[in-house]
């Protein structure tokens, strides 16, 4: 499943899915399942950067744009840490559940189930 995982997200950053079924079933705690994927993520787009660079996808724009950015990732950490200590296990569980059942919906139907909700 990793290496799914890790195609998956370089061809389309959709490698979620994949390492949450891997993940999910083995009961880790809440704070253990994200900091693997957080990590899992953080190793593998280092990696992405080499080809990436490569093939031309790097660029001081695109770096710019993520320094500019790079505000709104760490209140996004701030919020999901205090987020994930404000839920219980089942909960977590229960919406980890849902939202990978919702991401393979999509990614099977190829578009955002945004507009079946409209």
């Amino acid at each position: 499943m990793g290496a799914l995982s890790g195609f998956g997200s370089t061809l389309a950053h959709a490698g979620g899915p994949p390492l949450t079924v891997y993940l999910l079933p083995r009961g880790l705690p809440r704070r253990t399942f994200v900091g693997t994927i957080a990590w899992f993520f953080f190793v593998l787009n280092l990696i992405k950067l080499v080809p990436y660079a490569w093939l031309g996808l790097v660029s001081v724009q695109r770096f710019t744009l993520a320094l500019a950015l790079l505000p709104l990732a760490w209140f996004g950490a701030w919020l999901g840490v205090r987020l994930l200590g404000a839920i219980d296990e089942r909960l977590f569980t229960r919406l980890v559940t849902i939202l990978l059942t919702l991401t393979g919906l999509q990614l099977l139907i190829g578009r955002d189930l945004a507009v079946y909700f409209n």
